[in-house]
Order: structure tokens, then sequence, then C-alpha cells
């Protein structure tokens, strides 16, 4: 039977040189998360297809061969490094609850640190948006993850200070932005 879901259909499996990658930790679920009130939100949380990319196929020789043809990129070619690091995505959208994210150009970005395959410090970028979902209880909000990966270079993000989600979520139900800080000396992930 179906997985049956609201706004997103699950993203099916990926077979890559005979090794199946569920792509299941992707599949729609929901949160409950308090607003600043103390108020509980149930947020709908769907992903994107952010384990794919629109360049550089692992082979370049035969490229089909990681073709995920349901991607929304076109092409859309699996890349292993992000797949590994989806597979904790669910725990990082949890602790982020409790946290501050970092207002971004027109999106919502939340900065975990973690490490790289080879041992060194980085960051683990989650962009997402989150909207009010009217018309569909018991959900309040849709939280959408549009992309996921490892920042070989934070600095390249252009942000534009930090909220706490909490206060995320009461802004956005009361259908309001977190404001934008332009200063030169704002407070920037690391």
């Amino acid at each position: 039977m179906a997985k049956s879901y609201l706004i997103q259909a699950p993203w099916p499996d990926f077979i890559l040189d005979g090794t199946l990658h569920s792509l299941e930790h992707l599949c729609e679920y929901h949160i409950s998360a308090e607003d600043s009130s103390g108020n509980t939100r149930e947020i709908l949380v769907t992903f994107s297809d952010h384990c794919f990319t629109s360049k550089d196929p692992i082979d370049s020789l035969h490229p089909e061969a990681s073709l995920y043809r349901e991607s929304a990129r076109k092409p859309g070619y699996f890349c292993p490094r992000r797949y590994e690091q989806s597979l904790n995505l669910v725990q990082h959208i949890e602790a982020t609850k409790t946290g501050s994210v970092w207002n971004a150009s027109g999106q919502n970005f939340a900065a975990i640190p973690t490490v790289t395959a080879n041992g060194t410090p980085a960051l683990y970028a989650i962009l997402f948006g989150v909207r009010r979902l009217k018309g569909a209880p018991p959900y309040h909000l849709h939280l959408d993850v549009v992309s996921a990966y490892i920042c070989d270079d934070i600095a390249a993000f252009a942000t534009f200070g930090s909220v706490g989600f909490k206060r995320l979520v009461t802004l956005t139900m009361e259908g309001k932005h977190p404001p934008k800080n332009h200063s030169k000396h704002r407070r920037r992930p690391k």
C-alpha cells in the first residue's frame, strides 16, 4: 500500500551500481514545535530532491548510471556526498526547533556544525522556507527544505542576522517575516 501524503509524493528509491539508496528519510512528515508564546504548532515538513545535482555525474563517461529521472533538476544526478549528509536531516530539523536559524535571501538558513569526510570542521547548510498552511488541519505551517549540503565556504552566503525558531514560528503564524539586518557588523555563521 502506498504511503499517503498531503503535499509531496514519496521520492522513489535510487539504485546505483546495484546498491539501493532509500529516500524514505525524505518523505513528508510532521513535527510539533512551540511558538514564542508557548503554543504548540503542527508543521508539515517536505524535502526537495537536493540529493541530486544538475551537473557532475559520478561517471562522466556513463552519466545515465547516476541519472535520477524523477529529479526536478533536468538532468538530476545522484550525489553520494549530499545523500550521506541527508540521512541526518530529520535529527537536524528536530534540533533546530529549540535554536536559531539564519535569515537569508528570501528563505531561512540553518547552519549546523558537522565534520566532512576528511575530518575537517564544516557547516551543513539547510535552506528552507516556511509558510502558513491553510485548509489542511491539523497543520499550521509548511516547512519545505529546499536544499541541504556541506558549506565549503560559509562566507559565500549572504545572511541577514538570526532569529529564534520559536520566534520564526510566531512571525509566520502572524503573516510576518523576521527583519533583515543589513549592518556590516551583523553576526554571521562561522
